[in-house]
């Protein structure tokens, strides 16, 4: 089993998962995880110049959730299922629509998959070894190549959505209308000062004063 195992034939062919009724194998899942994790860490690395977990220790051994106990590598297949289960709805809706990908989003694809060549010159003996340590143990060229561009037609297309939107001054006012008292935030915030007559001059001698002068002087 172990043999036949690491030939990739069972993790390139296994079902894995199934989204919107298409089948996902092993190797699929792998190649969105490791993209998922790298995003994140590019992410914090970024913004924090930080890392959000030790990368040499497996994500399975590190807690992301202290209370629920839920370990970084539950969140990052958490995250992996979503990233999927939208790009795949994604390519769903263009494909039945009929979109083509932009030129731009083509341009950039061309793009990723040309920095692929000179990537692992230096580390890595070929470029297939490159696409292994970074995408999955058993993806292939061609099969990450059909993942990239299946995830750009996904991108693309929802770009291409949101600039279709386009809503005048007045359709924005009467959703807020219509919405107010879930859109309106207020923040109160309340002083309380303590207010007294100083009976006493500056020497320290008592003033006599009325209750109507007092009044007088504490307005």
């Amino acid at each position: 089993a172990v043999i036949v195992w690491n030939t990739g034939v069972l993790p390139r062919t296994m079902t894995a998962v199934t989204i919107n009724g298409e089948k996902y194998t092993a190797v699929d899942v792998q190649y969105y995880f490791n993209t998922t994790r790298t995003n994140l860490l590019n992410l914090y690395y970024q913004n924090l110049g930080t890392l959000p977990f030790n990368t040499g220790t497996s994500t399975k051994d590190q807690v992301y959730d202290e209370e629920s106990g839920q370990t970084w590598y539950d969140y990052l297949m958490e995250q992996t299922m979503e990233s999927m289960r939208r790009n795949a709805a994604l390519a769903d809706k263009a494909e039945a629509e009929g979109y083509t990908m932009s030129q731009d989003a083509q341009d950039s694809l061309n793009s990723a998959l040309e920095s692929l060549e000179p990537a692992w010159v230096a580390r890595y003996s070929s470029r297939d070894a490159y696409i292994r340590a970074y995408y999955g143990s058993y993806l292939s060229y061609n099969h990450l190549v059909e993942l990239l561009t299946k995830d750009a037609l996904a991108s693309d297309y929802a770009q291409h959505t949101y600039d279709g939107f386009t809503y005048t001054d007045a359709d924005y006012e009467t959703y807020y209308q219509e919405n107010a008292d879930t859109l309106d935030n207020y923040t109160l915030s309340q002083f309380i000062f303590r207010a007294n007559v100083s009976t006493t001059d500056e020497d320290g001698n008592t003033i006599e004063m009325t209750d109507e002068e007092k009044e007088d002087a504490l307005a």
